[in-house]
């Protein structure tokens, strides 16, 4: 979690196309300004006028780069610091510097391939002290949007692990609770079961103390399924053969990540309704599967099912809470859907965006 805050400013621009489109249209209309000027003084040809504004507007576009970067790497200090107000008045001189230094290197560049011979020299005082001041007010533009983007994507951040750790308080007795009165029934009937179960709930409660300690948000299929798997464990030893079990997961599904806490409380929902209330018990298949950049997850059961409509914005706990967790975790591009047709059984599936 802390590593995700830290990197959010430099996440949001790397893998923001939308973050990058303003940035160069910001540039783009900046550079409309230059043309515009030249255009009125020079009375240059369009082209000539584009070509021009580009060569002074494009270095300071790359330079802009390296300002982002920097806010990376001097994160806003938590109380008042010298240390970066200096750090940045510095970096404020030297932006304009290297801005005004690189346009008049490509400058003699062009006159080097146009004329044949080496010209450098500073455009006359008034002209540099204007690009000075203009490249320090771009420095200081830059960094404050860098770092006002950099707070909103904390406090989001922050926001979404406090909803996180809400939705696991509430999921978290819940789960403890029926796995208890589990326990309690085997001890009561059958103590050499109890042994066993009592064997997968450590293994069970290990998992959900080093998600809790690491703060974790997401953890690899594979982790999650052994832990469900665990968990199935535990209840055919108080069910038996009523329980029965089919899977069909790849392996490319294994590595994928999904909130830690989602798989289960799906397939306890299953045991719930479809086997336990009935003497013949029943079947729980889960599949997972990547397809199209999404992860697809899906718990179904054999149970009664129902025609409800109530049934496709069920309140239930676990269903409840998978569906906070993806919103919370992948916002729109995550869901849950369960089958429409219930007459023969339940289906649940999550669908998640790729991340290994």
């Amino acid at each position: 979690m802390k590593e995700g805050i830290s990197q959010s400013t430099s996440a949001f621009w790397l893998k923001s196309p939308t973050a990058w489109l303003a940035y160069i249209f910001a540039w783009l209309a900046f550079s409309s300004g230059f043309t515009t000027i030249f255009l009125l003084t020079s009375r240059p040809s369009l082209a000539t006028a584009i070509c021009a504004s580009l060569q002074i507007v494009l270095p300071a576009a790359v330079l802009g780069i390296g300002v982002i970067w920097s806010c990376r790497y001097m994160p806003l200090p938590t109380n008042k610091s010298l240390r970066f107000l200096g750090a940045h008045i510095l970096l404020a001189i030297i932006y304009p510097s290297l801005w005004i230094i690189t346009v008049v290197v490509i400058a003699s560049i062009i006159a080097l391939a146009q004329q044949g011979h080496w010209i450098f020299s500073l455009p006359p005082d008034h002209i540099t002290h204007w690009h000075f001041f203009a490249g320090s007010m771009i420095y200081f533009a830059l960094a404050s949007v860098t770092y006002t983007i950099d707070g909103v994507a904390r406090s989001e951040a922050r926001r979404r692990q406090a909803e996180i750790w809400m939705l696991r308080a509430r999921l978290n007795p819940h789960f403890l609770f029926n796995t208890l009165h589990s326990l309690l029934a085997l001890v009561r009937y059958d103590p050499d079961a109890a042994d066993s179960a009592l064997e997968q709930f450590a293994g069970m409660f290990r998992y959900a103390l080093r998600v809790n300690q690491n703060s974790l948000e997401e953890v690899t299929l594979l982790e999650e399924w052994n832990f469900t798997r665990d968990y199935l464990a535990l209840e055919r030893l108080r069910l038996g053969e009523r329980l029965r079990l089919e899977t069909n997961i790849s392996e490319q599904a294994l590595t994928c990540l999904i909130p830690a806490f989602l798989l289960q409380p799906l397939v306890e929902n299953a045991i719930r309704y479809a086997v336990a209330p009935r003497a013949e018990g029943g079947t729980i298949w889960v599949y997972a599967s990547c397809e199209a950049h999404y992860l697809t997850v899906t718990v179904k059961d054999d149970g009664p099912g129902t025609t409800s409509p109530e049934a496709l914005t069920s309140s239930g706990v676990g269903l409840q809470v998978a569906r906070e967790q993806l919103a919370a975790y992948y916002g729109g591009s995550a869901k849950i859907e369960i089958a429409k047709d219930l007459s023969k059984g339940f289906a649940v599936t999550a669908s998640i965006p790729i991340r290994e």
